[in-house]
Order: structure tokens, then sequence, then C-alpha cells
């Protein structure tokens, strides 16, 4: 008896070029980010108090802390934003917590807190670049895989600087709203360094004074 494989041919041709069920709507690097951050978040146990600081907004302007169109930092909101939005409590915990770990030590939350921007940006800096490294580790990438990530980062960076410097030269030449309203915390600072771009490829924050 003959077996027809037309069926099985037919079936191979209508789902070759679907996209695979995992593959994300989003940029790869972006969930990245944006997984590494609301993870860090919940495993530290980071205060409602504390992420609403890091997402100051007035009226006015765009988030304080981060640049408008940067992809490291629309990650890094995605997922402040994400937090901020949990449920009251976890389901079954007595405890009535929202969150797994402790909180932020007092160092950091000094930071977040601080009337010095500079100290703000440090301590978004230090938290991001925290949980970005925590990630890497707990995927177990490949020495390969873990430099094409690297690659990918830098590139977000670079691309975060040079919006941060387009809002610059929008500033200098009054031709649009600039820095005041698209990275208020880099207002007047021509040297300053994107504090979630820096992050991610593990450097500090950069204020242009360091020796």
């Amino acid at each position: 008896m003959k077996i027809s494989v037309f069926p099985a041919i037919l079936i191979f041709l209508l789902f070759a070029d679907q996209a695979p069920a995992t593959e994300s709507k989003i940029d790869e690097t972006k969930t990245f980010i944006f997984h590494s951050i609301l993870e860090g978040l919940y495993e530290d146990g980071v205060s409602t108090e504390d992420v609403e600081q890091i997402l100051l907004r007035r009226d006015d302007e765009e988030y304080f802390h981060f640049i408008y169109s940067c992809p490291v930092c629309t990650a890094s909101i995605w997922a402040f934003e994400a937090y901020r939005h949990r449920p009251e409590k976890l389901h079954a915990v007595k405890s009535g917590d929202s969150t797994f770990g402790w909180g932020l030590e007092k160092k950091i939350r000094d930071g977040l807190h601080s009337d010095d921007v500079k100290q703000r940006l440090t301590a978004i800096n230090t938290l991001i670049g925290r949980w970005i490294d925590r990630r890497m580790d707990s995927l177990r990438l490949t020495e390969d895989e873990r430099a094409e990530l690297a690659e990918k980062l830098e590139e977000r960076r670079e691309y975060g600087l040079g919006m941060l410097n387009t809002f610059r030269r929008q500033t200098k030449d009054k031709e649009g709203p600039g820095v005041a309203y698209y990275a208020p915390a880099y207002v007047g600072q021509e040297n300053w360094e994107c504090a979630s771009c820096n992050a991610t490829v593990g450097q500090p924050m950069k204020f242009g004074d360091e020796k």
C-alpha cells in the first residue's frame, strides 16, 4: 500500500514561514533589559515609594531621570511602570507582601531621594547595572552569547546618547523643547552621560569630571 507524503509536505509549507510562538514582537534587547529590571525589582523588594522617585515626572516634561526615545530608557521605564502597577499583595502570602526581597540598602535609598540629581542618577545607574549583571549570570550565557548581547546593548547605549545630544542641539539652537522637556535631569550638563545606558554595559554614571 502506498503512503502519500503530500499531506505532510503541505503542513510543512503552511507553517514554514510562520514565526515561532516564542518570538517576541518587541526588540529582544529591550525585552532583556525589561526582564532584568523587573526581576531585580522583585528580588530586591524595592518599595513603591522608591519606584515613584525613580519615575519622577512633572506635568511639563518627560520622565525626569530618563531620556525620551532612548531604547534603554524606554525599556527601563516599561519595567518600572509594570512593577509600580503590581498587585497590592501576592496570592496566598499571609504577610501581605507584594514583592520578594527586603528593600534597598540605605545608601541606595538615600541616593534616590537626595536633592542632588547626580546622586539620584548614580543610584539608578547602580541598580540597573546590578540587575543587568544578575540576569546575565542567571542565563548562563556562553562567552560568544554574552559578547553578542553586550554588543547589542552598546548599540542601544550609543543610540540613547545620540538622542541626548540631539536634544542638547535643540536647546542650543532653540529649535524645539530640547533637554528641558525630553531629558530634564541633564539640563545644562553637556558632558553627562545616560545613567541607564551606561548601566547596561557595565559603566558607572559619568559626569565628565572624573579623573
